[in-house]
């Protein structure tokens, strides 16, 4: 597969909470002053005690309130350089009203006790491709980003002979502790033991499948349906396998969430960033059937240019919504198709409202060489979140009522003739 074809790649560094208990190898660790006027008002909370809901609830990927402990702001890439590196600890903070919502994150140096719990957590977890980085230079390394051609005939009792296996049993918790995990280097096995590729048939499907195989893409991030049962590693704990099974009924009702982005093939090797909770809702409890029909939730934000949008103040209008992030290479694809429908109804009772993950600074510096005619909302993550948006990009349409009237999620080749039809019959109401 040429340099084209695999254009589409998945990076993602998870970070990794415990749902609602703490790990057995979590220390009661006092949990320090930082003074930092920023935070000065905000509550920390004990790094081995986030509850699932505090987990997503922020995404420190984004560079947006979060501070090392001299006091400077880190960026998305300085942040996931940090928690790597075993000798510092994330600490996430609320406010003491909303003990629920992370609002901002510290990056501090970590206790002897908690360097010893996360690196045994990590190494439980089976979960980093790089470990103890040092000076970070592996992770610019080419080589370490360059994805592996594997033979599809690979056999999983051959491949992970001599690998030390990390098994996932029905019940055990997630452990908390970073990890990166480049699919394009590691061999996956379905539950019988056959290897599923990571390289998808073309480009169309790379578009669909976050820059993986069908196969793969499903393995990864139906997460109500599948988990990694058996996680091998070498020596140096870098992941070489992973063998998926049928997740349990627990399983399923307590199904995690990953953070990731696309990235081109051309910035492999170059700094990694991760900049939107993949929130996957499957079956009858999806989120567009949780939505479609229903109240719209509110929306009120301050857009790229400084002006305010209040979505209550729409009624009589049809709003049309995307959800997308600047590294989404899906969301970047339909843009051409969300221009043509802004042209088409210009002038009419509908506003094209684009909520970014990303911040005003990195908006303003992508707008400049690439065209999106939506009204952008930087920052978005949190009104992801409230709407329970995960997967990127996602259109939604509003009636003039507030009600939402159509759900997309996922790239969508006739995204333009979909949404014109919902708008048009919209309008007619």
């Amino acid at each position: 597969m040429n340099m084209k074809k695999i254009r589409f790649i998945m990076t993602m560094v998870i970070l990794l909470w415990a749902g609602s208990t703490v790990s057995t190898y979590a220390q009661e660790t006092a949990i320090r002053v930082i003074n930092i006027p920023a935070l000065k008002e905000l509550v920390p909370l004990d790094p081995f005690k986030i509850t699932q809901q505090q987990g997503q609830s922020f995404n420190p990927t984004l560079g947006v309130n979060v501070y090392f402990e001299d006091g400077t702001t880190l960026t998305g890439e300085q942040f996931i350089q940090k928690v790597q590196d075993p000798n510092y600890i994330p600490v996430p903070y609320v406010k003491k009203e909303d003990p629920n919502i992370v609002v901002a994150m510290l990056v501090r140096k970590a206790s002897a006790d908690e360097k010893e719990a996360l690196e045994i957590m990590r190494k439980q977890a089976g979960a980093m491709e790089v470990q103890n980085l040092g000076d970070q230079a592996d992770q610019h390394n080419p080589e370490f980003m360059k994805p592996i051609e594997f033979d599809p005939n690979t056999k999983y009792e051959e491949f992970t002979k001599g690998l030390r296996k990390i098994v996932k049993k029905p019940g055990d918790l997630q452990k908390m502790g970073s990890s990166f995990l480049n699919p394009t280097r590691v061999a996956f096995f379905d539950p019988e033991g056959k290897f599923v590729s990571w390289q998808p048939k073309d480009d169309a499907e790379a578009a669909k499948n976050n820059g993986l195989s069908k196969e793969l893409n499903e393995y990864l991030y139906n997460t109500k349906e599948w988990v990694r049962g058996e996680t091998f590693v070498d020596e140096n704990n870098t992941i070489k396998a992973i063998k998926f099974r049928k997740s349990t009924m627990e399983e399923r009702k307590n199904a995690g969430t990953v953070t990731g982005s696309a990235v081109n093939m051309d910035d492999a090797g170059s700094a990694m960033s991760s900049s939107a909770k993949l929130d996957l809702s499957f079956g009858d409890e999806s989120l567009e059937k949780k939505l479609v029909g229903s109240k719209a939730p509110a929306i009120n934000a301050t857009d790229i240019n400084g002006k305010e949008f209040n979505l209550a103040n729409t009624k009589g209008k049809v709003v049309v919504l995307n959800f997308w992030f600047i590294e989404c290479v899906p969301c970047k694809i339909e843009m051409p198709a969300l221009n043509k429908l802004v042209d088409t109804y210009k002038g009419q009772d509908v506003e094209f409202i684009g909520i970014a993950n990303n911040n005003k600074e990195a908006l303003m510096k992508f707008l400049k060489t690439t065209e999106f005619k939506y009204r952008i909302i930087p920052n978005g993550l949190s009104i992801a979140n409230t709407w329970n948006v995960g997967g990127f990009p996602t259109n939604i349409v509003i009636d003039k009522k507030g009600k939402v009237t159509f759900l997309e999620g996922g790239y969508v080749e006739d995204i333009e003739a979909n949404l014109k039809a919902k708008i048009e019959e919209a309008l007619k109401k």
